[in-house]
Order: structure tokens, then sequence, then C-alpha cells
């Protein structure tokens, strides 16, 4: 768990913008919990549907009294939710779902400057060529000490 979860999400700490971060699908608060302890400067939102989670991370945020983080339980395409958490610089996910259906979900979320930052294997090119004429994409290969996988972290701009 230590190398595949911690690790994983440390390795993003670098390389993402600076800037307002929604972690969409945050599950159990990867990479958004590390993030926002590793940067308490950054104000994020952990979103995710699951309740249990969601209940998990808000006693995990009481507990450290941490004021940089917030966990909302909500489907990412809950309308009241777009409404209410507003637009973000820096947009999140390491395990939500494809890169085309993570990017259509990240849309209500973005303004014209934000970057989708998505964690992924393999790069999924097939993917890629998909967005290729709204989005630029900067590919980097990240290295998880301990793991021997491929991780990249796929960087999306809307192309103006």
């Amino acid at each position: 768990m230590l190398v595949k979860h911690l690790l994983d999400s440390l390795s993003i700490l670098n390389d993402l913008p600076q800037g307002r971060l929604l972690d969409v699908g945050t599950g159990g608060g990867m990479p958004g919990m590390i993030i926002a302890l590793c940067q308490p400067e950054r104000s994020c939102v952990l979103l995710d549907s699951n309740g249990k989670k969601i209940r998990f991370l808000k006693q995990f945020i009481a507990d450290l009294k941490l004021d940089n983080v917030i966990a909302v339980q909500t489907r990412v395409e809950n309308e009241d939710s777009i409404d209410e958490l507003g637009q973000f610089d820096v947009i999140t996910s390491r395990a939500f779902a494809s890169l085309t259906d993570f990017v259509d979900a990240a849309q209500p979320y973005m303004h014209e400057r934000s970057i989708i930052a998505a964690m992924k294997g393999l790069v999924p090119t097939d993917e890629m060529e998909q967005i290729k004429e709204q989005y630029s994409c900067k590919v980097i290969e990240l290295r998880v000490p301990r793991l021997d996988e491929q991780r990249h972290l796929l960087l999306l701009q809307r192309i103006q």
C-alpha cells in the first residue's frame, strides 16, 4: 500500500501547477489528501460519491485540524455541486475513469487556464487522440520508488 498509493501520489507533487485543486473520485484521499498535507498553502477539495470514504476523510481532516482541504460527498456531474464548488486551477484524478470521461466530467469545474492532471499507468494514446483537437497534452513519466509499473502524469490544457 505504501508504494502503490502513497508514493504514487507523492510522485506528482513537483509537476503540478499552482492553484486551487479538485481531486475527482478521491476514494481514500489519493492524491488529493497527500497534496493537501504536503502543500498546506494550496486549497484542495476532495470529491467522491462514496459516503463512507468521505466520512473517513472528514474525520481525518478534523483530527489533523487541516484548514486547506475539505471533503465533499457528491457525484462529479451533480449540477448543485458544480455551482457550489466553482472553478479550479487544477483538476486531478488517480483512478477515476477513462481519460475522455475524466475530461468530460472536469469541464464544468474549469476556467480558461485550468489544467487537468490525470494520473495513468500506460499512456492512453487512443484516448489522447480523441481529445487532441480540444486539449494540448504534456506527458510526464513518473518515477515511483519500488514500483515496477509504468506511471504517467498527463497535464491537459484547453486549446484556446
